[in-house]
């Protein structure tokens, strides 16, 4: 998935992304 996730997959599954690649690649 892409660093930028839309609205609605951003808030149905914040647990995928926090503990994915995402949380380095989102959070910073």
């Amino acid at each position: 998935i892409p660093a930028h996730i839309p609205g609605p997959l951003q808030d149905r599954e914040p647990e995928d992304s926090r503990s994915g690649k995402l949380e380095g690649d989102e959070k910073g």
